[in-house]
């Protein structure tokens, strides 16, 4: 059987004007393309025609079978061949960052240039590299919660923001999304009515690892205390209470002060 096609280009209608937008990336939906509107969109590919809405424009694939390169717009000088490309919310690239942002790295390129031109770049399936830094804040709602020996620490807690889903809030379980080192770090204002001594531990798959500790007798504690472990991708961190025996307890402060942070190192 031949091949469908011998290269990866297909000619597909623009939905929205896409005059001089040649070496910018697009997206596909319901069979029309329409240029990259966030940087953390997939691409289908890149702009290798231009047109106007309703106008068929040719379109490398970026998922696999192009058989040459192509030409990309820059948004940011790129200095040497061999730098790899992430995208831009336009559609354009500029050179992939070292910092901490999630981003999508599209390219290869195997030439310099300035701001505004193309270039030429080997484009590859579309690398989605997740955000380190923070990953999640968690904070306790209003509802009350008592500290109890060894119970698990989620009840009525809110997700304040995740740049991935890892935290489910009907189990308290976070899961940790790649490989790698971690820092955890836990800011609980605990009114204790009986506790002589308790805390917050950490565990990962049921192991602990760490946590926070605080020694008072009446009133109220504040716990603000961080570490760092490392992790497999997938592995399953949650939160227990933590008091020195089954009869002393104590309550989160129902205020949302208490708060939850995990970081990725």
């Amino acid at each position: 059987m031949q091949l469908a096609r011998p290269n990866a280009i297909v000619s597909l209608t623009a939905a929205a004007n896409l005059t001089g937008c040649v070496g910018r990336f697009v997206t596909l939906s319901s069979g029309s393309v329409t240029l990259i509107s966030s940087e953390l969109d997939t691409p289908f590919g890149v702009l290798l025609s231009d047109g106007k809405a309703g106008q068929k424009v040719s379109v490398a694939v970026a998922a696999g079978g192009l058989s040459g390169t192509v030409r990309v717009k820059l948004s940011a000088a790129v200095a040497a061949p061999g730098t790899f490309l992430q995208l831009t919310a336009t559609g354009t690239v500029i050179p992939s960052t070292t910092t901490n942002a999630a981003r999508v790295v599209c390219g290869l390129a195997l030439e310099a240039g300035q701001i505004g031109e193309l270039i030429e770049a080997v484009m590859f399936n579309p690398l989605v590299i997740p955000s380190k830094g923070l990953l999640a804040t968690v904070t306790n709602n209003t509802g009350d919660f008592e500290f109890l020996h060894f119970v698990d620490v989620y009840l009525d807690w809110n997700v304040v923001s995740q740049t991935q889903p890892i935290y489910n809030a009907t189990t308290g379980i976070y899961t940790l999304p790649e490989t790698g080192l971690y820092w955890i770090q836990l800011y609980v204002v605990a009114s204790i009515e009986d506790i002589l001594s308790g805390g917050v531990a950490v565990l990962k798959n049921g192991v602990g690892i760490g946590g926070a500790s605080f020694a008072l007798l009446y009133g109220d504690a504040v716990i603000g205390q961080g570490f760092p472990f490392q992790a497999q991708a997938g592995d399953q961190i949650r939160l227990r209470s933590m008091v020195n025996s089954p009869e002393n307890r104590g309550g989160l402060l129902q205020d949302g002060s208490s708060k939850i942070e995990l970081f990725k190192l």
